[in-house]
């Protein structure tokens, strides 16, 4: 396979990673195995181009146990497209896996380091989302998160993810406020909406709103179809939560640190 990412042996195309764009390969100077992941900005585009960069600096400087480490971030031999290697691993010893609480409530303390730190939040793309849901083992770090990118905090409320892939991708997990806003509003609520909306795809297998999964998705996710789907129980995730965590008024939404407990309290925390 021509190797047209700088530094990198490319080894898997869409082919056989299932995922447009999603790559598998090894970095020539150590040998470490990476995914690797291409976006679509416009390269003449000064605008896609700085998006893209404060979306990847911003990744590769979180650090964070439950992630995958960043390896390398640039631009692509062709069309100058940006990328992003992340480092992977091999199946934990004895192939543990996550139960669904478990899995939220870990998603969640993402969220809310993300937050502390300044940051808007985590994005992780629906296909991800969907092969979580299905109980794919985990990897040497505990989220087999392959596919994600920290979104910074923009003053004006836009979202930098549209810079750089199809609206489509983001555009379910953010916020209204933020959809269609001039404002961001207050973080605290729009990671609320985040938080719900990834949710209600680990329990319903799709997006808040879509009847049925994309076909694209399905396709996506065929390799781990066959598996057992994680038992998930009212009991377990109040629906209530989720419910709220989707509200069109932010200030119905329940605060983030419930998703840690995964419980709805009366009253918001101060």
């Amino acid at each position: 396979m021509p190797s047209w990412i700088p530094a990198y042996r490319l080894t898997e195309g869409p082919e056989k990673t299932g995922i447009p764009f999603r790559y598998r390969g090894t970095r020539e100077t150590d040998g470490a195995e990476a995914w690797i992941r291409v976006d679509g900005s416009d390269a003449a585009s000064r605008t896609a181009a700085d998006a893209a960069a404060r979306i990847y600096a911003a990744t590769a400087g979180f650090d964070h146990p439950l992630l995958p480490r960043v390896l390398d971030y640039g631009s692509t031999s062709v069309a100058g497209r940006p990328f992003i290697a992340f480092q992977a691993s091999g199946p934990a010893a004895g192939g543990g896996r996550w139960t669904s609480r478990g899995l939220i409530i870990a998603l969640a303390e993402l969220q809310l380091a993300a937050l502390e730190c300044g940051l808007a939040g985590l994005h992780v793309t629906l296909h991800e989302l969907l092969r979580m849901r299905e109980g794919e083992r985990q990897e040497r770090r505990h989220l087999p998160l392959r596919d994600f990118l920290f979104e910074p905090r923009s003053a004006d409320g836009k979202g930098f993810m549209a810079s750089i892939q199809a609206d489509a991708e983001a555009a379910p997990f953010l916020a209204p406020e933020i959809r269609y806003g001039s404002k961001g509003g207050e973080p605290r609520t729009a990671l609320s909406y985040r938080m719900a909306a990834q949710v209600h795809v680990l329990l319903e297998g799709r997006l808040p709103g879509d009847d049925a999964p994309d076909p694209d998705a399905k396709t996506i996710v065929l390799p781990v179809a066959t598996k057992r789907h994680l038992p998930v129980t009212a009991a377990e995730v109040p629906r209530e939560l989720v419910r709220l965590g989707l509200s069109l008024r932010p200030e119905d939404r329940p605060d983030p640190d419930q998703f840690l407990t995964l419980t709805l309290s009366s009253q918001k925390p101060t």
